[in-house]
């Protein structure tokens, strides 16, 4: 008889540990209620993650008290505790740090976000110490689309 009462603690004591895990699912939008396709969903502190669909949908099987981490570039990183909801909508605030950069083209300077080519750049401490005849010689292979 005790040991039968011991079985049927220990079980229940696992069925309880099994119970904290369940499947989160959820939307993950712009400000402005754009769908957010590709946006990194990470349980913090550990390398589990997905990524959302291309309706910004994800589902994630989660702890409750987990903190999740969305980020996605353009995007300020959001981090997020987990209750016992089974559903969750985020909303993604734009990160307007690099959007205010100063471009020099050659035909004069523009904002980054006003541009409409590609831009390619690359540090001088990295072409500094090139043992090389012209600056075409050290920049060739270090920028894209640059012969």
């Amino acid at each position: 008889m005790k040991r039968l009462l011991l079985i049927l603690v220990c079980i229940s004591l696992f069925i309880s540990a099994f119970g904290q895990s369940f499947v989160l699912k959820g939307i993950v939008s712009s400000a402005d209620g754009e769908l957010l396709p590709g946006v990194n969903v990470k349980i913090q502190g550990t390398t589990v993650g997905t990524i959302t669909d291309i309706d910004g949908n994800f589902q994630l099987n989660v702890n409750k008290g987990a903190v999740l981490e969305f980020s996605y570039i353009g995007f300020k990183k959001q981090s997020i505790k987990v209750n016992s909801q089974q559903m969750l909508n985020v909303e993604l605030a734009p990160d307007q740090t690099n959007l205010d950069e100063v471009v020099v083209v050659g035909y004069g300077k523009a904002k980054r976000i006003t541009l409409t080519g590609a831009v390619s750049g690359i540090q001088a401490r990295e072409i500094r110490n090139v043992p090389t005849s012209s600056v075409q010689n050290a920049l060739t292979g270090k920028l894209p689309g640059f012969f």
